[in-house]
């Protein structure tokens, strides 16, 4: 039972959002939620990573995406639950690359020995490993009354700089969201809402 987020966007290609949610769930019927405990993180209780900063903008991201549905935190009888947890992991990226010299790389190459010309590509090949810390923030929202996942999203990504993951971590969020089977309302409905909570 996890409201799980893959989060850190950063730089080392292309942020990796996974969704997934059960296709027998009615969510129309959902109209409030609640956070309950999150699992322990396994971002290695680094502090560059794990923070109540970090965490407070998580949890406050995923209150904003949810009241934007139309949905309501409650401390009572909520329809879904979310929890939610990162982690970071080393990772090692490669990359071998063959740079043609001249023009496209296709010449007459001279062979000492016999006087041979043979058509055969030259240049030369350039290589390099690096390693990253790969970030991920999963989100999974529970159907409170059958304690069952109803909808799974998460995001992963390499942090390249550990500074302004508060903001990296809403970003991810909202970046999670846009897969959410309850789609954003416009900025006149949820006014309305807003007035009616007042």
């Amino acid at each position: 039972m996890l409201f799980a987020i893959g989060v850190w966007l950063s730089g080392c290609g292309t942020s990796r959002v996974v969704t997934d949610a059960d296709p027998a769930a009615n969510f129309s019927k959902y109209h409030t939620f609640k956070f309950t405990d999150t699992d322990d993180d396994k971002a290695g209780m680094n502090p560059l990573y794990h923070s109540s900063l970090i965490d407070n903008s998580i949890h406050s991201q995923i209150a904003i995406e949810l009241e934007k549905r139309g949905f309501e935190e409650v401390k009572r009888n909520p329809d879904l639950l979310f929890m939610y947890h990162t982690y970071t992991e080393k990772k090692q990226s490669s990359s071998n690359n063959y740079y043609p010299m001249m023009y496209g790389g296709w010449g007459w190459r001279y062979y000492p020995y016999g006087m041979a010309m043979s058509p055969y590509p030259y240049g030369y090949w350039n290589g390099y490993n690096r390693t990253y810390t790969e970030g991920t923030l999963l989100i999974d929202a529970i159907d409170a009354g059958t304690n069952q996942v109803v909808w799974r999203g998460s995001v992963s990504d390499a942090i390249d700089e550990p500074k302004d993951l508060s903001k990296k971590a809403m970003k991810a969020v909202s970046v999670i969201f846009s897969r959410f089977p309850v789609k954003s309302m416009s900025a006149e409905s949820q006014s309305k809402v807003l007035a009616k909570k007042k």
